[in-house]
């Protein structure tokens, strides 16, 4: 579980957003299966993936078993994912029983997301007006199957940096109320290493903005300021000496202050 910020989020009642980072994994190898019917490109998806290890590459079915499926209003239905090994399609190596909400499932992605040198895969799993979740399911060299992994699928917007080894999640609950956070994995589990927040403050008529920076194992603050509004404004009751460029400043990981 992601520490520290579960309650932040909670607390800002936030509808997770967008991100603006980059995306430096691997773009997945997708085939939609030819059938011509509708509701089978639909809720039918196929793809073909190799996890890395110079031993296993899988065939991978996904499909949405909703009963009566309206194409004007999607609601929650459960997916089913059966993975074969690539050149042995009649025994089925892992069934996955998960949900999806309509064809969201169709928007996936393979690559490394966990840095350990093997591929995974994720997709889709619920959207909103501005944020959008993953479910992501990494390979267990172990167990050698797909494992569910919740710290992920809690991220908004997930972006990765893969010479960083770094995951990022932004969450926006307004135009001017967001959180971008920054994560790594530190001994096996997933940390938040910097944390940027902006609040509206209605009372003044002002941004709040924050800085959280993973410092000797804890989170520190290491930037507040306000901001008004109207960037251009002169307000004298908010004298910060401080710019919104500071503020940006942090986005940058090897960033530290000056």
């Amino acid at each position: 579980m992601i520490h520290m910020f579960s309650f932040i989020i909670v607390l800002l009642l936030l509808t997770f957003s967008t991100s603006s980072c980059g995306h430096n994994v691997q773009d997945s190898m997708m085939s939609l299966n030819s059938s011509t019917s509708v509701s089978y490109d639909e809720l039918y998806f196929e793809f073909e993936m190799d996890v890395g290890d110079g031993v296993n590459s899988f065939f991978i079915v996904m499909q949405n078993l909703e009963d009566d499926y309206d194409f004007g209003f999607v609601t929650e239905a459960p997916l089913r994912i059966t993975i074969y090994k690539f050149n042995d399609r009649e025994n089925i190596h892992q069934t996955i029983e998960t949900h999806t909400f309509g064809s969201l499932f169709k928007d996936l992605t393979v690559g490394d997301f966990n840095f350990d040198g093997y591929n995974d895969f994720s997709f889709v799993s619920f959207r909103e007006n501005a944020n959008y979740f993953r479910d992501f399911w990494l390979w267990d060299s172990e167990t050698q199957e797909f494992v569910f992994n919740a710290s992920l699928s809690e991220l908004s917007m997930p972006n990765y940096d893969s010479q960083l080894k770094t995951v990022s999640g932004y969450w926006r609950n307004s135009a001017a109320e967001f959180i971008y956070a920054h994560y790594r994995y530190i001994d096996g589990e997933l940390l938040c290493i910097r944390l940027l927040e902006q609040r509206y403050q209605p009372d003044g008529g002002y941004l709040l903005s924050f800085v959280l920076d993973y410092r000797d194992g804890e989170l520190v603050e290491v930037f507040r300021a306000r901001f008004p509004i109207d960037r251009n404004s002169n307000d004298d009751n908010i004298n910060d000496s401080e710019s919104y460029d500071d503020f940006l400043k942090w986005e940058n990981l090897l960033y530290f202050g000056e």
